[in-house]
């Protein structure tokens, strides 16, 4: 646990690792090994079941519990401190995979691991990003 100073509340660290490379490779490009959040249920899922539960998980200090709840999100903006990665010099008007993993360190107790990580292709021309979806990004 860590306190995060642009955030002023306490985050778990090493909750995820986000990655850049190109389709095909294996190699990052940039990658970001220790992401932190406060693990909270700050938005309802529609039309998910909201499981019930003895715990709102709501609060990030240093010892509260967190979680996300069954039918819970926790959402970031894109714009906080710690949410980005550098765009590499050499990419440019081209499809880059971007892939994430959560609980890279399996320190959280889970019912499901399998689902854990994800891949999605981007095409970055400048400061434009936007997904596609042609290229094989595993």
């Amino acid at each position: 646990m860590l306190r995060h100073p642009g955030h002023r509340h306490w985050h778990f660290d090493a909750m995820a690792a986000y990655s850049l490379r190109r389709p095909g490779s294996d190699d990052p490009l940039v990658s970001r090994n220790k992401v932190s959040f406060c693990l909270r249920d700050n938005r309802r899922v529609p039309g998910q079941r909201v499981v019930v539960r003895l715990e709102h998980f709501g609060k990030c200090s240093r010892n509260s519990q967190q979680g996300i709840s069954p039918g819970w999100v926790d959402v970031y903006s894109a714009d906080l401190d710690g949410q980005w990665l550098r765009q590499p010099r050499s990419v440019d008007d081209e499809v880059v995979c971007l892939d994430l993993k959560a609980d890279p360190r399996g320190r959280l107790a889970e019912t499901d691991e399998a689902d854990n990580a994800t891949s999605v292709a981007l095409r970055i021309d400048g400061s434009r990003v936007r997904r596609v979806n042609s290229a094989p990004c595993r």
